[in-house]
């Protein structure tokens, strides 16, 4: 498997010293297969990575490093504005090789007319969609079982 371009979105209640808060991310991953094992190198956040047996356990694995570090970083913030920046600074914390990586691995698949890819049937994301997250404070009077909210965990295979 070459580098595959990925989207992926998962949402997650993050609880630190005084505060809740409803967590959403649409980020981006490179997918390869190294070393008898399904790799996801983090572009957006770009500080991880993580590997499996196949692409669903590797991404299982991704999004459970993230989120260890969003706990980490709501145990040391003192309020929800500052887990925000550091969430913000973990999310956008990447560098060139990477997002070249991502990009070069989206131009292959955009351009081949029958894309390569041996990995499970995945959605495919046609546009071009920003990753991005949302921090949304809960207040404790509005902890009600709506705060488990499903939106189920999603790969996406860019594909023009």
């Amino acid at each position: 498997m070459k580098h595959v371009p990925l989207f992926f979105r998962f949402a997650q209640v993050v609880f630190g010293r005084g505060f809740m808060a409803d967590v959403r991310f649409l980020g981006r991953v490179t997918c390869t297969r190294e070393f008898g094992s399904t790799w996801m190198f983090g572009v957006n956040p770009g500080a991880l990575a993580e590997d499996g047996e196949n692409m669903r356990d590797a991404y299982a694995n991704f999004r459970h490093a993230i989120v260890g570090v969003l706990f980490d970083l709501a145990a040391e913030a003192d309020n929800v504005e500052q887990f925000r920046s550091a969430a913000q600074s973990f999310f956008e914390a990447t560098d060139d090789v990477s997002v070249g990586e991502w990009f070069e691995a989206r131009e292959a698949i955009c351009s081949s007319e029958d894309p390569v890819f041996d990995g499970p049937a995945l959605r495919r994301e046609t546009g071009d969609p920003d990753p991005g997250f949302v921090v949304e404070e809960v207040a404790p009077g509005h902890a009600t079982a709506d705060l488990n909210h499903f939106i189920p965990d999603q790969l996406a295979l860019l594909a023009a």
